[in-house]
């Protein structure tokens, strides 16, 4: 009787842990999208807003314990029982993805402020498929952030190897962008400096995919208690 009271605890609080770091997600996505409007649209007070900001920290308790500290705190306690375990570790290993993902739209947003301030684009130094490609990234990023969010709220494994088959698609559109700015850069190198800021945004948002990749990852381990099969890097994606 004492133990399952015990569980019962334990539930409870990972409950709370699970709701902080769907919180999180949320506003990852939130972060993400302020910066990739910001970037279109050559928006400075969105960019400034998210360059400037805090990013995501992990949220703070009544007692001021963050998600870090109250999941260590409790794998100190639960160490014995394997199944508490791999549920602690996929929540703290998750909270790093995502506090990296809001690194990851600040950056994104310093690089939209810098277009900003800097002299207006040529349209034909663009060109139609830099455009086409960028939107596109910025949707498939989306969709990725979206769905972490969604499968955090409600671990699932089948779910998050679903959100994960989705990572060579948006590495699809990024490598295409990357071949188009290239293109852009040989027509016009006037507009070299531009290109590469859109470049390095691009490679932010290809770095969400990878991060979106392996939070799938850590909720499949936490469900199967194995790496699932197809994971890269042993079991991570690079996201630098």
């Amino acid at each position: 009787m004492q133990r399952m009271r015990l569980q019962e605890q334990f539930e409870r609080e990972l409950s709370h842990l699970t709701e902080e770091l769907t919180e999180m997600a949320l506003v990852a996505e939130e972060l993400f999208s302020v910066s990739a409007r910001a970037l279109v649209a050559r928006d400075r007070a969105q960019a400034r807003k998210v360059a400037e900001g805090a990013g995501i920290n992990p949220s703070d308790s009544e007692d001021g314990e963050t998600v870090h500290a109250r999941t260590l705190a409790l794998l100190r306690e639960w160490s014995s029982v394997t199944a508490n375990v791999r549920s602690l570790m996929m929540i703290q290993q998750s909270a790093m993805e995502l506090e990296r993902i809001g690194d990851h739209a600040r950056r994104i947003a310093t690089h939209a402020l810098a277009l900003a301030d800097g002299p207006e684009a040529r349209a034909g130094s663009l060109g139609r498929a830099v455009g086409t490609d960028l939107l596109a990234l910025i949707r498939a990023v989306s969709v990725q952030l979206r769905g972490c969010a969604e499968v955090l709220a409600a671990p699932d494994a089948w779910r998050a190897q679903q959100l994960a088959a989705g990572d060579p698609e948006v590495d699809r559109i990024y490598l295409g962008l990357v071949g188009a700015l290239q293109e852009a850069m040989s027509r016009d190198p006037a507009a070299a400096l531009m290109l590469t800021r859109l470049l390095f945004a691009a490679h932010e948002m290809e770095c969400i995919g990878n991060r979106v990749g392996n939070i799938c990852e850590n909720i499949s381990y936490m469900a199967a208690g194995s790496e699932p099969e197809g994971t890269s890097n042993g079991g991570w994606r690079a996201a630098i």
